[in-house]
């Protein structure tokens, strides 16, 4: 017999009438039934106790702790109406709860290793398990993306990591070269936009690329070794003083006899196209070599003794100071500059004027103005001085509704640059004399590419533009036949101070 341990006493026994074991291992004992449950109250108020209103309460019972100490009375009994109304008061007084953060899921449809041609040195299972490592790290670096970006961009960035490692590893280094990288990705900091995604590689050519750029931001400092002397200007024919006189006391040549600047002949200048036009060549001459022989030609018709291919109306162009202050009055940038403490004058731009033939000589069709971001801050066509005679569309791009739309004239727009710009101001161009005349301004801070970028001839010989663009920033302007491209000329010359400066960065 096992001995008895009573461990069944508590259980009744199943044949409590009929059992005849001695002793029994279960309780024999009569079972005391189960009271019936008391009916429900039909007030939920409690009861008084017996002795009416005036009857004294007993004596609370005192609750000892367990050592020895008087335990705090238990709060009074409160109704359902009051315990729903203090939950509510609770609910109300306590912070709103923080919004559960989204989950974020891992190893929703990882991707699968690219399969690479030839012999592979590192195992498939291998190069999967430290894969689907690499897409974990990816979504993490992306969690506050949107999820059809994050997902996809984690999927895709970590197989273009995964074989990017693994094409300049073996199978020595593999391994070692995922773990850096994961290091590496640990570090980075969670992307908030797509433009901030992408491989290391990818954000290794992006951090190159911000600092090239910052290495290329223009700024007064850095861009003042290429402004030119007075003497320089002097020397490429610019106007350094106001001509002497009042100026503006000979606005057209109407009536007088011109030399055509096309074709050399002579004619009356009127408001009205000549019956007998003009024949020319819109290129200019140069020296080509023909058969062994130099030849001069034209860059239109690169043969010798060719026809002429264009005609027109017969135009000019004046040169000499004095008869342009007599068309419109030079005026020097401080005069015309408007610039306060609450609009700054700009400290670097990059201009470009484009002119028309008419019967006041070559006038100012339209201007454009950008700042040292390329972003365009002034864009006006101009109504010509004089009655126009010959748009020059194949090189100024102005048309004929340019002109009819313009509101402003030659001195309107002057005053407009006035607003942007003070006699600090750098002024940026190529052969910017030109413009400068057109506008009829003295300004002396001047960078010209023309300048910077010298001749080998030496002296005031001059590249062209589309040739320095060609050349240093391997960019082709200038080749369109519908004319030059203001904004895109503005550009250029820019981009060529910005080249200059980095090639001469620390001398």
């Amino acid at each position: 017999m096992f001995p008895t341990r009573k461990l069944l006493k508590g259980y009744v026994c199943p044949d409590y009438d009929s059992c005849t074991l001695s002793p029994c291992l279960f309780n024999h004992d009569k079972p005391t039934p189960t009271p019936p449950p008391l009916p429900p109250s039909s007030s939920s108020v409690p009861q008084k106790r017996p002795g009416g209103a005036g009857a004294q309460a007993g004596p609370s019972k005192i609750v000892r702790t367990v050592d020895g100490g008087i335990a705090p009375p238990r709060p009074a009994a409160v109704g359902p109406a009051q315990a729903a109304a203090r939950l509510e008061a609770r609910r109300a007084a306590a912070p709103p709860a923080p919004a559960p953060a989204k989950p974020l899921p891992t190893n929703i449809n990882p991707p699968r290793v690219a399969i690479t041609t030839g012999q592979a040195h590192t195992p498939s299972p291998t190069r999967q398990k430290l894969l689907t490592a690499l897409y974990d790290q990816f979504l993490l670096n992306y969690a506050a993306l949107p999820d059809p970006a994050r997902l996809s961009l984690a999927s895709l960035h970590a197989l273009n990591q995964e074989l990017a490692l693994y094409n300049r590893s073996n199978k020595q280094t593999y391994r070692n070269a995922v773990i850096s990288a994961l290091a590496r990705l640990k570090k980075r900091p969670p992307a908030q936009r797509v433009e901030e995604t992408g491989t290391l590689e990818e954000d290794a050519e992006r951090a190159k690329r911000l600092e090239e750029e910052e290495k290329g931001k223009l700024t007064k400092e850095r861009v003042e070794r290429f402004v030119s002397t007075k003497e320089v200007l002097e020397k490429f024919d610019y106007v350094v003083d106001v001509p002497a006189g009042r100026g503006g006391d000979a606005p057209t040549e109407e009536g007088n006899v011109r030399k055509c600047d096309r074709c050399g002949t002579e004619f009356v200048v009127k408001a009205e196209l000549e019956e007998t036009p003009c024949h020319f060549h819109f290129g200019r001459q140069i020296t080509e070599k023909i058969g062994g022989v130099k030849h001069r030609v034209w860059s239109c018709c690169p043969s010798p003794n060719a026809p002429t291919c264009q005609s027109g109306p017969h135009v000019f162009r004046d040169s000499d100071l004095a008869v342009l202050h007599s068309r419109i009055p030079f005026i020097r940038t401080g005069l015309i500059s408007t610039a306060s403490p609450s609009s700054p004058a700009l400290p670097i731009i990059a201009l470009d004027c484009e002119l028309v033939y008419t019967t006041s000589g070559m006038a100012l069709a339209r201007l454009t103005v950008i700042d040292h971001n390329s972003v365009v801050v002034l864009d006006e066509h101009v109504r010509p001085q004089g009655t126009v005679l010959d748009l020059n569309t194949r090189f100024s791009g102005v048309k004929e509704e340019d002109v009819a739309s313009a509101v402003l004239d030659a001195r309107g727009v002057r005053d407009k640059l006035g607003e942007l710009i003070d006699e600090d101001t750098i002024m940026v161009g190529h052969g910017l004399e030109n413009d400068l005349k057109a506008m009829r301004i003295v300004h002396l801070r001047v960078i010209d590419t023309a300048i910077i970028f010298p001749h080998p001839n030496g002296g005031t010989w001059r590249h062209a533009l589309r040739n320095l663009t060609r050349e240093h920033l391997g960019k082709f302007i200038q080749d369109g036949h519908s004319g030059h491209s203001a904004v895109e000329d503005s550009e250029a010359a820019l981009e060529l101070v910005r080249y200059k400066m980095k090639q001469t960065a620390g001398r």
